[in-house]
């Protein structure tokens, strides 16, 4: 039988008169300044501060704008380096800035950069004019909008003008290369008006010309709801 007065002499010991691991450990950090427990290192807080620094900039977490500007011409700029004719592309964007142009603006342009410079040939000063209708007519004949294609050529025009005069503001000519590309936009203004909406009558025909009662009741039912004239 294990003796109790031997036990409680040994104090907080184990059964064989040694200190547990978590004991030593406490008696240790009681035995520090309180300043060296709890308050880590100066070469620990710089680091910590430099890598939330470098995550929050790649989530652009200090990027207070709606549509995050700022974070996308960031990736769009690391994008053009990769390519030919990056380091001019860049020197293009860097141009637009001293305009005076917003962030907002410049990115657009970065955003339909990539595309263009991997079809264009790797000197943007010796491009020709043969050059130029191969990738106007592959922009026109692409999937895209009309004001899409209306800013690739926009960005085409003004990266050829950079590239041949380095310049492109607005009292600097156009080179014969990009000055023949128009920039007319064919598609109409689908804004919607209050003329062109259906009224309560018109959407009650179309109901009524559907085959299927429950879609019919549905379609009712939702635009009651949304014009607030009640539910069934």
């Amino acid at each position: 039988m294990v003796n109790a007065r031997a036990l409680r002499a040994r104090g907080s010991s184990g059964p064989h008169g040694f200190e547990s691991h978590s004991r030593r450990l406490s008696s240790l950090s009681c035995a520090l300044p309180v300043s060296q427990v709890l308050k880590p290192t100066k070469q620990h807080n710089n680091m910590n501060i430099h890598q939330q620094k470098k995550v929050a900039s790649a989530l652009g977490v200090g990027d207070t704008s709606m549509y995050k500007y700022s974070t996308r011409l960031k990736r769009y700029r690391y994008n053009i380096g990769l390519l030919p004719n990056g380091e001019v592309a860049l020197h293009f964007l860097d141009h637009l800035g001293a305009l005076g142009l917003s962030v907002g603006r410049i990115s657009k342009y970065g955003s339909h950069l990539p595309p263009l410079l991997r079809v264009l040939p790797s000197d943007l000063a010796a491009v020709t004019k043969t050059d130029m209708e191969g990738v106007v007519s592959a922009i026109n004949c692409g999937n895209f909008t009309e004001w899409t294609k209306h800013d690739k050529k926009l960005t085409l025009r003004k990266l050829v003008q950079y590239a041949k005069l380095g310049s492109c503001a607005r009292d600097t000519p156009w080179p014969p290369e990009v000055s023949w590309i128009r920039l007319n936009v064919k598609e109409k203004n689908f804004r919607v008006t209050p003329e062109g909406l259906l009224t309560e009558e018109d959407f009650s025909a179309l109901v009524k010309a559907t085959t299927n009662k429950r879609v019919g009741r549905w379609c009712m039912f939702c635009l009651r709801l949304l014009c607030g004239l009640g539910s069934f």
